[in-house]
């Protein structure tokens, strides 16, 4: 056990100390090391950036993350015994336009800065709709995460496990937001009115009468009473349904208010509404920060331990034996020292 003791303190000694040993220059900051550190580092990160903007044109891992997050939705309303979710094809459109227009105008909120507002996207595929919500994410680079994020959130769980939702669309991509590259996540719930059945009656058949053959007449007996058949006229068939007009306008309910009081007064243009349906919108609030598990979070915290490990080397080298300084091996140092902590914040 010394024995490994000894050998650890003389390798530590050996690349960390400045001693007659290592002629009083670190092996961990000798020249061909350090420049080995910044070639790393750099590489590293423009590996980053390479894939940060070529994902994004792919959109291979999208595809994945949008079957598995449904999946992982149903099985929770499974659980619940709440009827699963469908996926919408009209709905997935929806969702891709939210999130073409949150990148095109750099915005994470429900409502766009142009005005927009989330029902306004069921309103461009022509989505009709008795009930309707919205769920956002940002930052996430694994399925299960976002989806342990918004059933951490109340208001998100309310929306997954609405028992009067029936269809879901789904979108994921990866774009320019707010001035870095992130990963945002739109997910919309949908359920549209109930088709109106009207029986089909079906017309009556008029048999032709015979023609009457002429009989001699008789004389009428005046003491007995007239009877007149009622003549009947054929029902007419109807050939599809009929819109009965709305007796109130819908009332709007809210389980948030992320609109101004003008807003949420006005009806949603472009939406057909059932005559006499109840819709309610129910807006969750965006997923942040907290939730979040990035992999540049990952790296940048890589980034931040190595800053840290070559400044307490640099340290170690300059205190140790104040009187015997190697300059060019200070200055290369504090150079690599500089070049990471910038790279944290790119």
């Amino acid at each position: 056990m010394n024995k490994y003791l000894i050998q650890a303190k003389n390798i530590f000694w050996e690349l960390f100390v400045p001693n007659r040993n290592n002629a009083f220059r670190p092996g961990a900051l000798k020249s061909i090391y350090l420049f080995w550190y910044a070639a790393g580092l750099l590489a590293v990160k423009i590996a980053l950036i390479t894939l940060a903007l070529i994902l994004p044109a792919t959109n291979f891992f999208s595809s994945i993350a949008v079957d598995r997050l449904a999946s992982l939705i149903n099985q929770e309303r499974q659980n619940r015994n709440l009827p699963t979710l469908t996926i919408n094809t009209q709905l997935n459109s929806a969702a891709s336009l939210k999130i073409n227009d949150m990148l095109a105008q750099n915005y994470f909120e429900h409502t766009s800065p142009s005005g927009n507002t989330p029902w306004y996207w069921f309103g461009q595929i022509g989505y009709n709709f008795v009930y309707a919500g919205e769920n956002l994410a940002m930052g996430f680079t694994e399925t299960d995460t976002v989806f342990r994020a918004w059933m951490n959130s109340p208001t998100h769980r309310d929306n997954i496990l609405n028992p009067n939702f029936k269809e879901i669309g789904l979108a994921i991509k990866t774009g320019q937001i707010q001035n870095r590259a992130d990963t945002l996540a739109v997910l919309i719930f949908g359920r549209q009115p109930a088709k109106n059945k009207i029986a089909r009656t079906p017309a009556k058949t008029i048999t032709p009468a015979p023609i009457p053959v002429p009989v001699p007449k008789k004389p009428a007996d005046s003491s007995a009473p007239l009877t007149l058949a009622p003549s009947s006229a054929p029902s007419p068939a109807i050939s599809g349904p009929t819109a009965s007009q709305p007796s109130a306008s819908p009332s709007i309910t809210l389980t948030q208010t992320p609109l101004t009081p003008s807003k949420t007064e006005t009806q949603p243009p472009n939406i057909m509404i059932s005559d006499t349906a109840n819709i309610k919108l129910s807006f969750a609030p965006r997923v942040l920060g907290s939730f979040a598990s990035k992999s540049d979070e990952t790296f940048k915290s890589l980034y931040l331990y190595f800053t840290l490990f070559m400044a307490i080397a640099l340290a170690v080298n300059i205190f140790v034996k104040i009187e015997i300084q190697y300059w060019p091996t200070i200055m290369a140092t504090t150079l690599i020292i500089l070049l990471s902590a910038v790279l944290i914040f790119i």
